[in-house]
């Protein structure tokens, strides 16, 4: 059975600059990795990874959490995240937790997963927390209330243009959609930026007019449609809605369409994510941005930093992201 030592020889360097190449754990100039790499294919070389992770404890395996498989959002968040750690070697696995009545980190805590990125609405119980870190598991986003480990979105800036949009436009009676629990908004600047906006100019938000999600529906869209017939009813003279996510928009545009009224004349409506079919003909919707490559890397990057001791980024107080209002006149 070939080896490191096959493949140091026929390359011509030592053994560890192979372990620094298959591991990138060092840097080696490329000429070198050219060498190294032509060294493996010719040898037909395969790393035993099972052993390495018994030698080092470490399974090379990162855990991502979302809430939603069908929402494209998560999508591009993964597409940055998954770019980044398998570049240095990790396995990237993603899960769907949804119920928060389910303990899923208890749950990866037995497989001994090496990090977890947190991109859902539901986060570690703080005991179970500590034994992740006592146990050097990376954590990002895992805390509602992290001041450190975490990449958080600021959307303060382009709730406060919805607003503006909102008042211009005569709006008196706002609605909220939210896609979680009311636990789940925790300090969510959404909905805390929408409240305290709408009170600057003059208009009370009236909490009969938020609504929070379960899990009885089996998708975004359709969760998105019963809600805004649920805002209809309880409040017949609504004449906006922010929800939370472009597909609970979309699926609550579709009953605004069904019952004959029109947007943005008689309902404005504004999503949040800028989802790739946010900009379709015939429903062009007003939502909030973020670069969601980049999210997904520098949730990574937090999370490499971590692992392999960088103490200045690791330690780095919480990242945070500013969103932009993408103006499609559906406001």
């Amino acid at each position: 059975m070939v080896g490191r030592n096959e493949v140091a020889k026929l390359a011509g360097v030592a053994p560890s600059t192979v372990s620094n190449v298959i591991n990138n754990t060092r840097f080696v100039s490329e000429d070198v990795r050219k060498k190294v790499l032509w060294a493996i294919k010719e040898l037909g070389y395969e790393p035993n990874y099972v052993a390495k992770s018994l030698r080092s404890r470490r399974t090379r395996q990162i855990i991502v959490f979302i809430s939603d498989l069908h929402n494209t959002y998560y999508a591009d968040l993964c597409d940055g995240i998954i770019g980044t750690l398998t570049k240095q070697g990790y396995t990237v696995a993603v899960a769907v937790i949804s119920d928060p009545s389910v303990d899923y980190y208890k749950e990866y805590y037995s497989r001994q997963v090496d990090g977890i990125i947190n991109l859902s609405h539901i986060f570690c119980a703080e005991d179970l927390f500590q034994k992740f870190l006592d146990h050097k598991v990376a954590m990002v986003n895992c805390r509602s209330f992290d001041e450190v480990g975490s990449v958080s979105i600021n959307y303060l800036g382009a709730v406060s243009e919805i607003v503006d949009k909102l008042i211009a436009r005569g709006r008196k009676r706002i609605g909220f959609i939210n896609g979680g629990t009311m636990e789940s908004l925790g300090a969510d600047s959404r909905y805390y930026g929408l409240k305290a906006y709408l009170e600057q100019k003059g208009r009370h938000f009236d909490g009969n007019l938020l609504i929070n999600g379960n899990n009885r529906y089996s998708n975004m869209v359709e969760y998105g449609y019963e809600s805004m017939k649920q805002l209809l009813q309880r409040a017949p003279d609504l004449d906006g809605v922010f929800c939370i996510n472009d597909m609970i928009a979309f699926g609550a545009w579709s009953y605004i369409d069904e019952i004959g009224k029109k947007v943005p004349e008689d309902i404005s409506i504004c999503g949040c994510d800028n989802i790739f079919f946010s900009d379709f003909v015939g429903r062009k919707l007003s939502t909030i941005a973020i670069d969601k490559v980049d999210f997904g890397v520098r949730c990574a990057k937090l999370l490499l930093a971590q692992l392999n001791g960088d103490s200045e980024l690791a330690s780095s107080m919480r990242q945070d992201v500013f969103a932009e209002l993408i103006d499609r006149g559906s406001v």
